[in-house]
């Protein structure tokens, strides 16, 4: 029987442990506000040749490099952010490079380099805050890409601005690219889109999937010079993503209630963050610092703590198998005050595999 290339033997397909008992409030995959009624009727409007004729992206990514400052070509419409990381480690990933990429981190940003070929070089990063200076002094002639994802999934930490200064400079002057994965950068105290993008050889992945509550179209975007990107359009299929999922993200993006209704729900995840790291250290959990719409928290045994939550009827993510992170679960925030009390109380009784 024929094998799989030898990148695959290795790896698994991505899938989230899931229970046995029925959830109706789910907490694990850390997905943003519920669609408003306005946005499901607006699916009505859409014009019929959007289901027959293939999608094009061209005016959305026209638009999103205008408002990052870009010139034509620095966007590139995926489907959803892990398309974007798969076409990335596609293009400038082999066999005989290297991927600086800190280890716990998006299980999906090692997965696409391994298949690449590419070498994995894994600073440990700690609660202190994204291993910079170790990163920085890793980077050498065999680096070609360096991957910071800030807010990082799954812990929620992040690297501050002298940090992604210095990398971006290490990088260049290697020729590597950096690429910044700021998925969750609307809930963060700073944005450094901006920074990454100000230096050559600086990508940033950004998304409709979290502070949007958009997962489902699956939009993602990578942002950068348009001669980096360029490679990027022939890594992968030329229609990616529907022209409906296209034409719902246009038609947002065009809405002030909307932008209003997203800011709104950034707010409320703020503060329910703080609150539940409270929650969690007064119940002897170790909750990491977060500037993600989720909160990771050590505790003493993580998966009865998912099974004692699900079994009130609630979802948070534990990771069996991973060795850095055997003892945590990760707990997105509802975005919604009645959601988040009865996390709380659910939490409450549940301090016998919590500490």
């Amino acid at each position: 029987m024929l094998t799989p290339v030898p990148a695959l033997r290795a790896l698994r397909a991505y899938e989230a442990p899931r229970s046995e008992y029925p959830i109706d409030l789910k907490l694990d995959g850390n997905e943003g506000p519920p669609p408003p009624a306005a946005m499901l009727r607006l699916l009505s409007e859409a014009p019929p040749e959007i289901l027959r004729g293939y999608p094009r992206a061209a005016a959305l990514e026209a638009a999103l490099a205008e408002a990052w400052g870009l010139p034509a070509g620095g966007a590139l419409i995926t489907a959803g952010g892990d398309e974007a990381l798969d076409r990335l480690c596609r293009a400038y990933l082999a066999p005989g490079r290297e991927v600086i990429l800190p280890e716990p981190a998006f299980e999906m940003s090692r997965h696409y380099a391994l298949l690449a070929g590419a070498t994995l070089v894994s600073p440990s990063w700690t609660e202190a805050g994204y291993p910079a200076a170790e990163a920085r002094e890793r980077i050498g002639e065999a680096t070609a890409l360096v991957v910071v994802t800030s807010p990082n999934n799954p812990t929620g930490g992040v690297i501050d601005r002298a940090g992604l200064e210095g990398l971006l400079e290490a990088a260049a002057a290697r020729d590597a690219l950096l690429l910044l994965d700021a998925a969750y950068a609307e809930f963060a105290d700073e944005d450094l889109t901006a920074l990454a993008l100000s230096r050559p050889g600086g990508l940033v992945l950004r998304t409709f999937s979290k502070a949007w509550g958009l997962a489902g179209l699956r939009v993602g975007c990578l942002l950068g010079a348009p001669e980096v990107l360029a490679p990027l359009r022939a890594a992968g299929g030329p229609f990616p993503v529907s022209g409906l999922s296209l034409w719902l993200v246009e038609q947002l993006l065009a809405s002030p209630a909307q932008r209003e209704l997203r800011e709104r729900f950034i707010a409320r995840v703020r503060e329910e963050r703080a609150r539940l790291e409270e929650a969690l250290r007064s119940l002897g959990a170790r909750p990491w610092p977060s500037q993600g719409n989720f909160v990771l928290a050590r505790v003493r045994d993580a998966g009865g703590l998912r099974e004692a939550l699900a079994r009130q009827g609630i979802a948070v993510r534990a990771f069996p198998g991973r060795a850095s992170l055997e003892d945590a679960v990760r707990i997105a925030l509802p975005g919604d005050e009645a959601a988040f009390e009865r996390l709380l109380s659910s939490l409450s009784i549940c301090q016998e595999v919590i500490a």
